[in-house]
């Protein structure tokens, strides 16, 4: 049964019910716990959804995370036994002829231990986080491949390989200062690459396999970092065994080529970003002083079209999310369009009825839908998490009017969800939500799944177009 529904202008959607996948302690407030959940349908077609119980840290990576498992579609939840997930090929890569790749993530090692080269450059990010930046082609064979398992169709056994990332001129960091829960320290840890299929992958007619990559540096010719990170696409043509950039995408070079790229967004009325927002007067407006954009969130039409929306990078919460467009599978990309005035992680779901979802958060959680078919018109902001006319305590920026709170909106949710398909006109959202309510009144973290159907409203919405 649907907990509300709504009708807006072209879809009409249907929120059902949330189920509750775990609850902390009413004492957990650290940043990464029961945060950032992942959701998968396993083989024999129950879900699974693990969630962070550590820091927000590369200090994390490669711990491993709770996971509990869903027999009837995600009302209830049970906690996964030791060695159930083992031969699952849920958030792998499966070939058309049933073999299956992924790539777990690896922890950081021990750089004092590693024949590293004595040149690096010394790299602070926006979160104050300090590297020691190298080049990938010169470090040791064994740094410039990743840890590949593999599995043959018919078998339920894995098999480990190493795959190798031929990107020389990528940046690979050894982490000098990192946040963990007891605050900044000097780790001295290298930070592995990693090909992850989290973001998206797709194959192209040709037999090549896409992936994303975000916060993507490559050295310039002179040896330095460029000033800003970007997001790139992988390509492997031999089933994951080598890995090549095959294109980059969401990249100004600095602030006044952000500014002349998007300014004609900004000025439009028609835009999708005046239209959503109430006109450019009344839009919120980003700070053109970015990082970088990254946390890819992209989609393919199966015809070389796809799309990828981007979260921008700069050490805040309240800055716009970018979509460009590809119509030659990834090689080449239009210059990035603003699309929110807010959002980190976008996830999209292209659903068989033709209707596009895009989900994002933080604040909140959040959704676009669009019907075109081309991915080109958005409409229909809706809101997941809080719920309507709730309000939440974060200030958006507005036009000569930024807030200064640069953490407000983390008190709601971390906004990292994740989207499954489950049927020609839905999916589900796992999201955490901080402000969840335990049977004893207290409030806690929780990780939530939630399913949204939506359907085209058709010809009886037509009359309500014209006012977007």
């Amino acid at each position: 049964m649907s907990k509300r529904t709504g009708i807006q202008p072209m879809v009409r959607v249907a929120f059902g019910q949330p189920s509750v996948v775990a609850v902390s302690s009413p004492a957990e407030k650290r940043w990464g716990h029961y945060q950032f959940p992942g959701i998968a349908r396993l083989d024999d077609g129950r879900l699974a959804v693990n969630y962070s119980v550590q820091a927000d840290s590369a200090m994390s990576y490669g711990q491993s995370h709770p996971t509990r498992i869903s027999s009837d579609g995600g009302k209830t939840w049970r906690e996964a036994q030791p060695g159930e997930l083992d031969a699952s090929t849920a958030g792998g890569i499966i070939f058309p002829d049933g073999e299956a790749i992924k790539f777990p993530v690896q922890k950081p090692l021990d750089a004092a231990k590693l024949n590293l080269p004595k040149f690096s450059v010394a790299l602070t990010d926006l979160w104050s986080r300090k590297s020691d930046c190298y080049r990938l082609g010169d470090l040791p064979e064994d740094l410039q491949r990743v840890r590949l398992l593999r599995r043959k169709p018919g078998e339920t056994q894995w098999r480990e390989e190493w795959a190798r990332i031929a990107i020389p001129e990528m940046v690979v960091c050894v982490m000098r200062w990192e946040w963990s829960d007891i605050g900044f320290s000097d780790p001295n840890i290298l930070t592995q690459p990693r090909i992850c299929t989290d973001f998206f992958w797709t194959f192209t007619p040709d037999g090549g396999l896409l992936t994303f990559f975000h916060d993507v540096f490559c050295f310039n010719p002179d040896g330095s970092l460029p000033a800003r990170c970007r997001v790139g696409v992988l390509r492997s043509d031999d089933r994951g065994r080598t890995w090549r950039l095959w294109s980059m995408l969401g990249y100004f070079p600095d602030a006044a080529a952000e500014q002349a790229a998007t300014q004609p967004f900004l000025d439009d009325p028609n835009s999708n970003y005046n239209r959503l927002w109430g006109g450019k007067d009344a839009a919120p407006i980003p700070d053109f002083n970015v990082f970088g954009l990254n946390e890819p969130g992209a989609m393919s039409f199966g015809d070389g079209r796809m799309l990828c929306v981007m979260r921008t990078s700069s050490g805040g919460t309240h800055e716009p999310m970018f979509i460009a467009r590809s119509t030659d599978w990834g090689k080449t990309w239009t210059s990035p369009e603003i699309l929110t005035p807010f959002g980190v992680v976008p996830r999209m779901a292209h659903l068989d009825n033709g209707v596009i979802a895009l989900v994002y958060g933080r604040p909140g959680v959040q959704l676009l839908f669009c019907t075109d078919g081309k991915g080109v018109t958005w409409h229909t902001p809706m809101t997941l998490l809080p719920e309507p006319g709730e309000k939440t305590r974060a200030t958006v920026g507005r036009r000569k009017e930024i807030t200064t709170d640069r953490q407000a909106g983390h008190d709601d949710t971390c906004g990292n969800c994740t989207v499954l398909k489950t049927g020609p006109d839905r999916f589900l959202v796992a999201y955490s939500d901080f402000r969840h309510v335990n049977a004893a009144g207290q409030t806690c973290k929780a990780i939530k799944v939630q399913e949204v159907t939506v359907t085209s409203a058709g010809a009886e919405n037509k009359s309500m177009q014209d006012t977007f």
